[in-house]
C-alpha cells in the first residue's frame, strides 16, 4: 500500500499512499481503500480545507525502486496538486521545474495571498520570491467556475 500521510476531514478518513500516486479514503468498517484522484507526483504531504485536498508532490528519488509510482517516474512532478474531493480530480496544479525536487509537507494557512520570501524572511525588503496570486474566475476553466464563484476571497494584501 505504501501509505505516507493520513488526515481526518468532514467524518472522512483520507490516506496519500504514496507509492502508488493516490489519494485514497478510508471505508470506517471495512478498511477498505477509494480512490479519490490518480497524482502526478509522489505524495508527500497532505491538507484539508472544505472540498479540497492539496497534496505536495515530489519526483521520485533515483533511489525509489520497486513501487508501482516508478513505472511513471518520468512523468512525474514537484509542486502541489489541488484535489476537489466532490469531483474527485485534480483541479490546479503548481509545479516546480527547477531547484526544487522534494516537498516533504504541506500545510494551509490563514491568508488569502500568501508568499515566499528568502531564508531571512523577516530581513528581506525587496519583492517576495513567490507570491500565489488572487484566484481569478479567467484562470479556472470553464467547466469548474460554478464550483468557485461563491468561494473567491477578495485580495488581502500580504
Amino acid at each position: 500500500m505504501y501509505a505516507a500521510f493520513a488526515a481526518r476531514h468532514d467524518g472522512r478518513l483520507y490516506l496519500l499512499t504514496s507509492g502508488d500516486g493516490w489519494l485514497n479514503v478510508v471505508d470506517p468498517v471495512s478498511g477498505r481503500l477509494t480512490p479519490v484522484a490518480e497524482l502526478p507526483g509522489v505524495g508527500r504531504g497532505l491538507a484539508l480545507h472544505g472540498n479540497y485536498a492539496v497534496v505536495g508532490l515530489s519526483k521520485p528519488r533515483p533511489s525509489l525502486v520497486n513501487v508501482p509510482i516508478v513505472a511513471r517516474r518520468e512523468q512525474l512532478k514537484c509542486g502541489l496538486a489541488v484535489v476537489d474531493l466532490r469531483m474527485g480530480a485534480v483541479v490546479a496544479e503548481l509545479e516546480f521545474v527547477t531547484g526544487v525536487e522534494e516537498i516533504f509537507d504541506v500545510q494551509m494557512l490563514p491568508v488569502s495571498c500568501p508568499y515566499l520570501s528568502g531564508p531571512r524572511g523577516l530581513q528581506d525588503t525587496g519583492q517576495p520570491l513567490w507570491t500565489m496570486p488572487r484566484l481569478e474566475l479567467t484562470t479556472i476553466p470553464m467547466r469548474f467556475q460554478s464550483r468557485f464563484r461563491n468561494s473567491l476571497s477578495p485580495y488581502s494584501g500580504h
